[in-house]
């Protein structure tokens, strides 16, 4: 039996040596990006006297995962499998509109939903496209669409007061990830720009 067995241990022994020495394929390396931006005007001189609360937006089914989105013909888009988003883009672009209202001084404070404060107005977006635009491979571009909806508090009846969609297209510098996030930058700094400028004309801050 022992002279059975030692030949198959031996040929066991070798064939882990053999599998352990073997090539491994390289780890897959995903990029993570986030969208930033910065408001460098100063604070307008006027502001209501209210708090503003901005809930995380909701994103089309398409756009609402990390990968990033592009679109190569009308109606076939593709998600790339190596760049992601760090954070989903419904709560990074909320955050990103907290953080610029908050900086354009429009309302005496921008607070968080979970506050213990009731906000006198919240602000909703849906974000409807986030893609980079490859259907024309001599111009790539990015294009993001927003429609924002801002509720007034009466009783914790809510009032619609303001509700508008905005689209930015953003040529891209050139072909790749850095680029597009680049340009989805501008877009969403182009929106809310925009943005902060109609919220001004309805709260009769002009």
């Amino acid at each position: 039996m022992n002279n059975y067995l030692l030949p198959i241990m031996i040929f066991f022994v070798m064939s882990l040596s053999v599998f352990s020495c073997a090539p491994k394929k390289p780890a897959i390396e995903r990029n993570h990006y986030i969208l930033e931006l910065s408001r460098e005007q100063p604070p307008r001189q006027k502001s209501i006297s209210a708090a503003l609360a901005v809930r995380d937006f909701s994103v089309s089914p398409g756009y609402q995962g990390r990968e990033i989105i592009y679109k190569t013909d009308k109606s076939i888009a593709r998600a790339d499998f190596y760049n992601h988003y760090f954070v989903l883009p419904g709560p990074m672009m909320a955050q990103l509109t907290r953080s610029w209202i908050r900086d354009s001084g429009l309302f005496a404070s921008v607070i968080p939903m979970s506050s213990h404060k009731v906000a006198d107005y919240v602000l909703e977006g849906a974000v409807s496209s986030i893609y980079g635009d490859l259907r024309n491979p001599a111009q790539p571009g990015a294009v993001v669409e927003i429609n924002f909806l801002l509720l007034k508090n009466s009783d914790f009846d809510f009032e619609i007061v303001f509700q508008k969609k905005y689209r930015s297209e953003t040529k891209m510098r050139d072909h790749g990830a850095p680029f597009l996030i680049e340009a989805l930058n501008a877009c969403l700094k182009d929106i809310l720009a925009s943005l902060e400028k109609d919220l001004a004309s309805v709260l009769n801050l002009l």
